[in-house]
C-alpha cells in the first residue's frame, strides 16, 4: 500500500507540465480592483512579480472550485478595503493569460 500510495504521488508531481514547472510564491502585490465574475474571483493588481509568465500579468484569479476559495476572497477584499498587501501561492495560467491562485495571505 505504501509503495502504491508513494507511486501515486510521484505520478502526480510528474505530471505537472510545463504550465505549473515554476508555480510558487508571488511577490507582495497590492489588490487595485476585484471583479466577481460567474466562474471565478479576478483582482486587478499591482506590483505583481509572476513566477509563471503568464501573458496577462496584471489579474490574478481566484476559480470558483477551489475550496478555500471564499477564505481567499474574503482576504483579498480585506487587503483591498485597507491597502494592505498580499502575496499569493500561484499555480497555473487560465487559456487567457490571467494567473491562477489557490492560496492568499495579507501583509
Amino acid at each position: 500500500m505504501k509503495k502504491l500510495t508513494f507511486g501515486l504521488a510521484l505520478a502526480v508531481c510528474a505530471h505537472g507540465g510545463n504550465a505549473s514547472a515554476n508555480a510558487g510564491f508571488s511577490s507582495q502585490m497590492s489588490v487595485t480592483a476585484i471583479h466577481a465574475r460567474d466562474s471565478s474571483t479576478d483582482a486587478l493588481v499591482s506590483g505583481f512579480n509572476n513566477p509563471l509568465g503568464c501573458s496577462n500579468p496584471q489579474w490574478i484569479r481566484i476559480e470558483n472550485s477551489v475550496g478555500n476559495g471564499d477564505m481567499m476572497r474574503a482576504t483579498l477584499l480585506t487587503a483591498y478595503a485597507a491597502g494592505k498587501p498580499v502575496t499569493a501561492w500561484t499555480t497555473h495560467c487560465a487559456p487567457d493569460g490571467v494567473t491562477v491562485i489557490i492560496s492568499v495571505w495579507a501583509g
